[in-house]
């Protein structure tokens, strides 16, 4: 049975971060150019264009990147009618993100969670990757790291491994949408607070 993964094209949807606090916006950009192939919403495309949103738009806070700062800056970036809505979700397990690749049109989704956790099993550092697929048989799990920006295939990563991080984020998803569109699955629950913690502890 063939897995259900993202129809990702690397050399079409792939952004890279500006830093370790961009990775959140990178990934919002990539989910931006897959909504932007549906024909739904039409977002930049230059690599350029969204390196002046990391560097003008105003999507940093203190504590890391700011989710409500980074909705603002989509609609700054492309006034448009529908805008990018980013909602925030907690789903059990990591088999339930399955179901929004099996939509039409896919939802893209961003998973954070600790990567020190999840690579040295110590408390460490909050990022952020895009969901590609899951492989229940080899219990693994894939992402599109955009901190990776030489890579061309998804990072693997043990289930349990990648489980352990995820805990420490307590298992956030973001899915981001066009606004005319709602998320098409009950997740365990949605969060109201916009304020994504991405810095490193100390």
């Amino acid at each position: 049975m063939p897995l259900t993964q993202l129809p990702f094209q690397w050399n079409r949807h792939f952004v890279p971060e500006e830093n370790s606090s961009d990775c959140v916006p990178a990934c919002v950009a990539m989910c931006a150019r897959m909504w932007n192939d549906t024909g739904l919403i039409t977002v930049p495309t230059e690599t350029n264009q969204w390196a002046q949103y990391f560097e003008k738009l105003g999507i940093h806070s203190h504590r890391g990147t700011n989710v409500s700062l980074i909705t603002n800056a989509m609609k700054k970036i492309k006034k448009q009618k529908p805008h990018f809505a980013l909602n925030l979700y907690y789903p059990v397990h990591i088999s339930d993100l399955t179901k929004l690749l099996e939509t039409n049109p896919v939802f893209p989704l961003i998973l954070t969670y600790d990567r020190r956790m999840v690579e040295h099993n110590a408390i460490g550092v909050h990022h952020a990757s895009l969901f590609h697929s899951f492989d229940s048989q080899r219990e693994k799990i894939f992402v599109i790291d955009p901190a990776s920006p030489y890579r061309t295939t998804p990072i693997p990563y043990d289930q349990t491994d990648f489980f352990r991080g995820w805990e420490e984020t307590g298992k956030e998803i973001i899915i981001p949408h066009p606004s005319n569109i709602r998320v098409p699955i009950n997740m365990r629950h949605k969060v109201n607070h916009l304020q994504l913690e991405t810095y490193s502890k100390k």
